[in-house]
């Protein structure tokens, strides 16, 4: 899910997360769990997850591995 740059602060990601949600039950009613991957540092989208009952599952980690010849 994303939001064009000056589309935030508007209820928008609310009404686009809500939006989904909805059209899974009505025509995906075989999905049971939506997984939400969000950037560390994107806060706005940690709250609004958090603000309609998503879980925080867990942390990962990841590094680039540099190839050498």
């Amino acid at each position: 899910m994303y939001l064009s740059p000056g589309m935030q602060k508007h209820g928008r990601g609310s009404e686009l997360l809500a939006s989904a949600e909805q059209w899974l039950r009505n025509m995906r009613s075989d999905i049971t769990i939506i997984r939400a991957e969000v950037l560390a540092d994107n806060q706005p989208s940690h709250r609004l997850f958090l603000a309609v009952d998503y879980a925080r599952d867990s942390t990962s980690y990841f590094k680039k591995v540099l190839q050498y010849d």
